[in-house]
């Protein structure tokens, strides 16, 4: 892949770029007739078993149908294998989701697993009920964390998974979702 590939479904764009040897990828919102960026995802490096992100080296974007586009990534470091699914969806004009749904297999107990980002420049995040508001001057994007536990703070947004099972090896998943609107012009 020469330059990053971007998908974009209504509202949500999501981009993936190339870096030594895993993708990083960043989501970004409709604002008037560009995009903002909100979160970029912090990567590791190397063979690191337990990377801040995970280490994910092949993709595959399919479209299905006039509203939706999935993106499959799957990667390897250290002992852990894993899997990403990202789907963008346009719910209704002005409005699209995408939903984050990771998993790893390992074979033992990690370290840490879960996915870090780095808040985009002019983006903060506020606690809404069970989930959060990423807010910036002129929009606001809401996201839910089932079967994830989330913290927020310095810039970052840490996601990780809520319990281990209760047998090793084992899949561990962990994921998000976000919906934002179209700001009226």
């Amino acid at each position: 892949m020469s330059g990053p590939q971007v998908v974009s479904v209504g509202a949500v764009q999501v981009g993936f770029t190339w870096l030594a040897d895993r993708f990083s990828h960043w989501i970004a919102v409709r604002e008037g007739a560009g995009w903002r960026r909100l979160l970029e995802s912090g990567e590791g490096e190397g063979e690191a078993p337990w990377p801040p992100s995970p280490a994910l080296q092949e993709l595959h974007v399919e479209t299905r149908g006039d509203h939706c586009v999935v993106a499959l990534l799957v990667g390897r470091a250290g002992p852990a294998h894993w899997s990403l699914s990202l789907e963008l969806t346009e719910l209704d004009v002005g409005a699209s989701s995408l939903s984050y749904d990771l998993a790893c297999r390992v074979g033992a107990a990690p370290g840490w697993l879960g996915s870090t980002y780095r808040l985009a420049q002019g983006v903060r995040a506020e606690r809404a009920g069970e989930g959060l508001q990423l807010a910036w001057a002129g929009g606001c994007a809401e996201l839910e964390f089932p079967h994830s536990q989330r913290q927020a703070h310095d810039g970052a947004l840490v996601i990780e998974r809520v319990d281990d099972p209760r047998r090793w090896p084992a899949t561990v998943r962990w994921g998000f979702t976000l919906r934002a609107h179209r700001p009226n012009p």
